[in-house]
């Protein structure tokens, strides 16, 4: 058996190496609790703009989750919910070409009827 970096028989043994190693997680724990804190303002600060930008009429009682793991799951939620909605204006918008191309409206119209199709999207 080899001895500790204090002599005692093995760090097992030895109260400094206890010591030294409890310190060692002790600043392990602050630095990781640091890191928690850090991940969590930023999360928040994101799931929030997001929230007032997109969703603040149809969700106005919306509370963050207490983690940030619960703060990213809101976060996917959301990004899926935006994703989703473009997806329906592309497709909107791909209808409203294919009409005018079928009935030959004015591109006025055709533009006044894709607005149309916008606003109600919108206000969803």
């Amino acid at each position: 058996m080899s001895q500790c970096k204090h002599g005692a028989v093995s760090w097992a043994a030895c109260n400094m190496c206890k010591e030294d190693n409890l310190a060692g997680l002790q600043a392990k724990v602050t630095e990781l609790e640091a890191e928690n804190a850090a991940a969590m303002n930023e999360a928040s600060t994101l799931a929030l703009a997001i929230h007032r930008r997109y969703y603040l009429k149809e969700s106005p009682n919306f509370e963050l989750c207490d983690s940030v793991a619960g703060i990213i799951s809101q976060i996917d939620n959301m990004a899926a919910g935006l994703l989703n909605d473009n997806a329906a204006l592309v497709e909107a918008a791909r209808e409203a070409v294919e009409i005018h191309r079928m009935n030959s409206v004015h591109p006025c119209e055709a533009m006044d009827n894709l607005s149309a199709l916008l606003q109600s999207e919108g206000e969803r």
